[in-house]
């Protein structure tokens, strides 16, 4: 009966021993799916911050296209007025009406570019609302995850002395 004793004590041991090392390999694999987790969404924080700088990036270009816009416009109008009056033409009539018309077109064309600006900017930072998104998600997700590992921890330390009480009550 001794014999028995010492095995069933040896076993119950090694059941208990198979169990706290179980719920530590949880706990360590939780503990390392947090930090996944964590990491992850510090990638989709910066990954927005990123398309957001390239939005007010965007308008700084526009602003940029502008002014060069607005100087190559009035370099031509210019142009054409001297030109105009080089020739003897006055400027009213068909000829103001031109320069009227050139005018306008510019500023239509402003307000098409400034138009797509806006699209462009508006695009980069939905994507930075959706890059935060991922990122909550994949935190979220690795918290999930991590919660299910220690549940796992805590079944594997009953398990184990689950199992080493059964041995001792068939002895």
């Amino acid at each position: 009966m001794a014999i028995k004793l010492v095995l069933a004590g040896i076993a119950a041991a090694a059941s208990i021993a198979g169990g706290v090392m179980a719920s530590r390999s949880y706990r360590q694999a939780a503990k390392t799916e947090e930090q996944v987790g964590t990491y992850n969404q510090t990638l989709a924080e910066r990954d927005a911050q990123i398309k957001e700088q390239q939005a007010r990036e965007i308008g700084q270009v526009n602003l940029l296209d502008r002014l060069d816009d607005a100087r190559e416009f009035a370099d031509l109008q210019a142009g054409t007025e001297m030109a105009l009056s080089h020739n003897g033409w006055m400027l009213e009539g068909t000829p103001a009406l031109q320069l009227a018309y050139n005018a306008d077109e510019f500023e239509k064309q402003q307000q098409r570019n400034d138009y797509a600006m806006r699209v462009n900017a508006d695009a980069q930072r939905e994507a930075a609302v959706q890059d935060r998104l991922r990122g909550n998600l994949e935190k979220l997700s690795a918290s999930s995850r991590a919660q299910a590992l220690r549940v796992q921890a805590t079944q594997s330390l009953l398990g184990g002395a689950s199992k080493a009480a059964s041995i001792f009550g068939k002895v």
